[in-house]
């Protein structure tokens, strides 16, 4: 009787939908977490350049000033 049930067990497809909709749940979950992850590292290096790119300008500001002020001296 229990060689019976296990076999019938192991032979019942039922739920086999429940688990590949779940592996498709995490496999999705998992692909949108490393697009948000690409996304928020693009941002932070566009961001980083930004400032760089204002710290190069406001240094030849600043050195072009210098450079005015000595003219006039």
């Amino acid at each position: 009787m229990l060689r019976v049930r296990s076999y019938d067990f192991a032979r019942d497809e039922r739920g086999a939908g429940t688990i590949m909709g779940l592996l498709w749940f995490i496999l999705l979950v998992g692909i949108t977490g490393m697009a948000v992850d690409a996304t928020n590292g693009l941002r932070n290096r566009t961001m980083l350049q930004a400032t760089a790119d204002a710290a190069v300008l406001g240094a030849v500001i600043d050195v072009t000033n210098e450079a005015a002020v000595r003219e006039l001296s």
